[in-house]
């Protein structure tokens, strides 16, 4: 399989009309690993992420963002295993979120994509050179992501997986090497889960009782101000669930 570098003319229509409620196909280049733990508990653009080459921002290593291109051949120079998956107009931004509006307001990309809402996006995924391009700040659930292209140094090809056999292709591949990457019982999108709805799903998980699991959080987070050791809990979900548990 050999990627192409171009987009076909709907593609290349979207992003250039682009609109909160738009539906643009993106592509993430990451290692093995990360394409697994995306496949078994989906994508969360909100949470920190470790860089390992930190990208400035307003004078600050950003944190939070998943950088996505618009086609297969830019996500190639970022990892050896490509995910596929829609995002939302309203959750691409620009790769340096501080300076957006200064650029979005300019004259110069306004007059480029007059019908984009974000127009140095349009800009950026469809004429920046190279390396086209957005920052991914929305959730993912794993059943959503359509495609995952894995790069086979030994045949020199990619090979192409749905999520579920990306994660049988991936455990038999790494059936002697230890991991420690679990499939969740929270995913991404159920950030705006309540307290009460995430100590019924954590009672039922763990086989005991709404209360003791209640008594449990709040003794956690009354010793150390914030939620640890409850498993793998979504970075925004978990956030939001301290903010309710503060209250109490």
């Amino acid at each position: 399989m050999e990627f192409k570098e171009w987009l076909n003319e709907s593609h290349r229509g979207e992003i250039a009309r682009l609109q909160p409620d738009s539906v643009i196909t993106v592509f993430h280049g990451t290692d093995g690993d990360t394409a697994y733990d995306f496949c078994l508990n989906g994508i969360d653009g909100k949470k920190n992420t470790h860089r390992i080459y930190p990208h400035i921002s307003g004078g600050k290593p950003l944190k939070f963002g998943l950088f996505v291109a618009p086609d297969l051949k830019t996500a190639q120079k970022f990892g050896s295993v490509i995910v596929k998956f829609k995002s939302l107009g309203k959750n691409l931004i620009y790769r340096f979120p501080v300076e957006m509006k200064k650029y979005n307001s300019s004259e110069f990309y306004k007059k480029q994509y007059p019908d984009s809402f974000r127009p140095i996006v349009s800009y950026d995924m469809l004429d920046r050179g190279v390396e086209p391009q957005a920052l991914f700040i929305g959730m993912v659930s794993p059943r959503a992501i359509e495609k995952v292209f894995s790069y086979t140094y030994s045949d020199n090809k990619w090979l192409s997986f749905s999520p579920q056999e990306y994660i049988d292709y991936y455990l038999n591949k790494n059936k002697n090497k230890p991991t420690n990457i679990y499939r969740g019982i929270f995913e991404p999108q159920e950030y705006q889960m309540t307290l009460g709805d995430l100590v019924k799903r954590l009672a039922k998980e763990h086989n005991s009782t709404e209360e003791e699991i209640l008594n449990t959080l709040k003794d956690i987070y009354k010793r150390n101000g914030y939620l640890t050791g409850v498993g793998n809990i979504p970075a925004t979900l978990l956030r939001r669930i301290e903010q309710q548990l503060s209250k109490i």
